[in-house]
């Protein structure tokens, strides 16, 4: 194949084919001829794909067919056309400044020395006329930044099927009208605008490449991609998943469908676009938990899961992260707990594919949730158990609350190892005071010590247990909900169980205190074998390919 057209996501898709009848013709409500005109050469044929034309979109067995087949279509065209739209009246000045990003932004050592002192120094207001100056580059505030946001605000960049179509085409090239830029050059043009944001903290740098396209190949990837290996890296499906949830489809189904061709896992999801989205939803989590082992995709979950119909193990990818959503412990590229050591997830999905089957140990009971300032839950911590001292992990509570609420955000962040204490985890006052200047835990919101409130925008509060254990938990979890271990955890897990039927719904992750890394395994394992020596935590890493050495039961989630 020569190469494949990629459309604005405006346009109806329909275009004139020259077997069209004047019935069909009749259908089109996009003329395409802007776009032809622009891509056609002027001495010889050129061959394009377009899905519209090569895929009948009615006939559902050949789409059904043909969509198992779109990664291998985009490998295999010599070039992506990323048709953006026709050209505006400051399409001119959008490209200019790209051009000025490029040229006169290096990213060497010595500005990336400047960058860092910029943000060690938390001179923002002062970085910004610096950048100014330095780059000889024009402001936020300016028509030619303005003209730059229009253009990486085209609403190509946030529908579901274009990430493939960018992402795995060996090259592409994006065009507004006769304006044109290699897909190396729009990668650089997103890493400079990272840069310029790490050096003055201005938002208005990263609006319209935080998501959709622009925000996985950019974003997260800014340092090490380039055109010589987008589409070579095989990103996980959890990963796409998360980065893509919210994308603009005209079928729900394709926010799967379409990130099939670039994931890495073996998966088993088979394009059906007969099959309910439902059941399309429950069957590639399970999917995915099958090929991972792990249950890490529940931290996908969003406030919403307890109010709808479905699942409640089932996130729901058409609703976009945002800041309704309590932000996830886990990640899906980095562990930063093993709750349940290497232990590995067996789902078991239901005919219907409504329950899921997992197994694990019932391990606590919430019995009581607060929210506060520390000082206010140490005091009530204090009235409800008496003493100032936290039992299970043998420490000062103010230690343990403090522990909690920051230095385990800081471990989610991916902060240095220098913010999470000495080998042993211990956390200094010295420690804690650095942790509240460093203008990276400001960046992630972490204000909650010495008084501080906890964050709010986390959606999480403090329960305590019936066994006195401090944690974590999703701000609607209530009384009476469960605090459970799921083999393939990298976190324990809140379960509401109904007395009824036995069977569970998930409320979410948490994180209790002390017992984030096998500490609640090596505790059922004394419990069923007094004579094992608990001081050996080795076979805790074991488990993905040994048996459990204790008892588990069936957790029935609905």
């Amino acid at each position: 194949m020569s190469e494949y057209l990629s459309l604005h996501p405006e346009i109806d898709y329909k275009l004139a084919a020259p077997s069209m009848s004047s019935q069909e013709l009749h259908m089109l409500t996009y003329n395409p001829v802007p776009a032809l005109d622009c891509f056609r050469l002027p001495d010889q044929d050129r061959v394009i794909w377009v899905d519209s034309i090569c895929i009948d979109q009615d006939n559902i067995p050949e789409k059904n067919h043909q969509v198992r087949l779109m990664g291998r279509i985009y490998r295999q065209a010599e070039c992506v056309l990323i048709w953006l739209g026709e050209e505006e009246e400051d399409t001119a000045s959008a490209f200019a400044f790209m051009r000025l990003l490029r040229d006169r932004i290096k990213l060497d050592q010595d500005e990336t020395d400047w960058a860092r002192d910029k943000a060690r120094t938390q001179a923002y207001r002062d970085a910004v006329a610096d950048v100014h100056n330095r780059f000889n580059i024009p402001t936020v505030d300016s028509p030619e930044f303005a003209a730059l946001q229009r253009l990486l605000g085209c609403t190509w960049f946030t529908r579901a099927w274009t990430f493939q179509e960018a992402y795995l085409a060996r090259e592409k090239s994006f065009c507004r009208g006769s304006y044109y830029l290699s897909g190396d050059g729009m990668w650089d043009v997103v890493r400079k605008l990272h840069y310029l944001y790490r050096c003055t903290q201005l938002n208005a740098y990263l609006r319209n490449i935080r998501t959709g396209v622009l925000q996985l190949l950019g974003a997260n990837h800014y340092e090490r991609m380039n055109e010589e290996v987008v589409g070579k890296l095989k990103i996980s499906m959890l990963s796409l998943l998360t980065e893509r949830r919210g994308s603009n489809c005209k079928d729900p189904r394709d926010l799967v469908f379409s990130l099939l061709g670039a994931a890495s896992n073996d998966l088993e999801i088979v394009p059906d676009y007969e099959c309910p989205l439902e059941t399309v939803f429950a069957n590639s989590t399970a999917d995915i938990i099958r090929t991972t082992g792990s249950l890490t995709i529940f931290n996908q979950l969003t406030t919403e899961v307890l109010l709808r119909s479905g699942p409640t193990w089932v996130p729901d990818w058409r609703i976009p992260y945002d800041s309704s959503h309590a932000r996830p412990i886990t990640s899906p590229t980095v562990r930063h707990y093993r709750a349940t050591g290497s232990s590995w997830a067996h789902p078991r999905l239901s005919p219907c594919a409504k329950e899921l089957t997992l197994q694990g140990m019932d391990w606590d009971v919430i019995l009581s949730v607060h929210s506060g300032n520390v000082t206010e839950l140490c005091e009530w911590f204090i009235q409800q158990y008496g003493g100032g001292w936290y039992q299970p992990t043998n420490e000062p509570l103010g230690f343990a609350v403090e522990e909690m609420v920051c230095v385990d955000k800081a471990r989610e962040y991916g902060l240095p190892s220098a913010y999470l204490g000495g080998e042993n985890g211990e956390v200094s006052e010295a420690t804690i005071e650095e942790m509240s200047k460093d203008f990276a835990v400001a960046a992630a919101g972490i204000h909650i010590i010495n008084g501080g409130s906890v964050d709010d925008s986390f959606l999480r509060t403090v329960a305590t247990t019936r066994d006195n254990h401090l944690m974590l938990v999703p701000e609607w979890t209530q009384p009476g909900d469960h605090v459970c271990f799921l083999m393939g955890g990298e976190v324990p897990l809140v379960l509401r169980h109904d007395q009824i039927d036995g069977k569970w719904r998930m409320v979410g992750e948490c994180k209790v205190h002390g017992f984030m890394d096998g500490e609640a395994l090596v505790e059922a394992r004394g419990s069923f074998d007094p004579d094992h020596d608990t001081s050996d935590s080795s076979w805790l890493y074991r488990l993905h390919k040994e048996p459990m050495p204790f008892p588990v039961k069936d957790f029935i989630i609905e």
